[in-house]
């Protein structure tokens, strides 16, 4: 199932298994947008929450990454985020 594309969009389908601890996160453009001092929440930012978590529940990364999105836009997103976290336990 895809999340967010248009009719036109062509894409293809595949499956994987998670191992053991292993998540799934995936994320809309206002984790992104979200601005501190004039600059953006980048990729490495979103890495670094991720890769400080290895034993974290998926609420619990959900959590650190929403809280790192606040406090790196000191508490004022521009856009809503969306982050559905899939991880096998």
């Amino acid at each position: 199932m895809a999340f967010g594309t248009v009719k036109t969009y062509n894409h293809g389908e595949s499956s994987i298994i998670l191992s053991l601890g292993s998540f799934i996160a995936m994320f809309t453009d206002g984790t992104f947008e979200a601005r501190g001092n004039g600059e953006l929440f980048a990729d490495m930012q979103l890495l670094q929450v991720i890769e400080e978590s290895p034993n974290a529940s998926a609420q619990q990364i959900l959590g650190r990454i929403v809280s790192a999105c606040f406090e790196f836009s000191e508490g004022k997103l521009a856009c809503d985020i969306a982050i559905p976290i899939i991880k096998r336990s």
